[in-house]
């Protein structure tokens, strides 16, 4: 299974660390994605963490997560910003 970290790929090695801390879930970084090892993993288990690991970075609210195959992939958000009158 395969993460793509995108505009994220400078946190790669936290993620990889994050994943074998929190979930005991191995991992190797390379370049833009993260490599899971193991296939008895379920992609919903992985997605949760991977939300936990955005959350505790003050991600989250600027990228969201897509399931597509066997790719999990970190998009970013398009920000409006507000504009006072």
């Amino acid at each position: 299974m395969q993460i793509q970290l995108g505009d994220l790929k400078d946190k790669a090695a936290d993620l990889v660390k994050f994943l074998d801390e929190k979930a005991g879930i191995k991992s190797k970084a390379e370049g833009d994605k993260v490599e899971i090892e193991g296939e008895d993993l379920q992609k919903s288990q992985v997605k949760t963490y991977l939300k936990r690991f955005l959350h505790v970075n003050k991600s989250r609210k600027d990228h969201k997560i897509s399931v597509d195959g066997d790719a999990i992939k970190v998009l970013t958000l398009e920000v409006e910003e507000e504009e006072e009158e």
